[in-house]
């Protein structure tokens, strides 16, 4: 699931060093609403076979966290309103990729 996270990661990321068309970044945003659900549903999956080993979050947990994880990258496409500087975007970006990764697993 890493690979999913560190997409949507990369997708902040070339937005924030490039200029987009419109066009893609309403395919990338569109992309990064399919892999948050993605995710989700992994964790959804895993946390059934998990439960025994460690202390699995509520889903309602990795909601925030997937909902933090897309909401700074749609601000890096500027498909929502950016209110925070592409430093704090990309940085933001980072921590919660991180704490999903710890939350998913591999």
């Amino acid at each position: 699931m890493q690979i999913l996270t560190k997409r949507i990661a990369s997708i902040a990321k070339d937005a924030l060093e490039r200029e987009l068309s419109t066009q893609e970044r309403a395919r990338l945003a569109d992309e990064v609403e399919t892999l948050r659900g993605d995710i989700f549903e992994h964790f959804e999956m895993v946390k059934v076979d998990l439960t025994d080993k460690r202390r699995i979050p509520p889903g309602d947990y990795i909601d925030e966290q997937l909902t933090g994880l897309c909401s700074f990258t749609r601000m890096a496409l500027g498909t929502e309103e950016r209110t925070a500087s592409p430093r704090q975007i990309a940085e933001n970006v980072t921590h919660y990729q991180h704490k999903i990764n710890g939350l998913v697993g591999p």
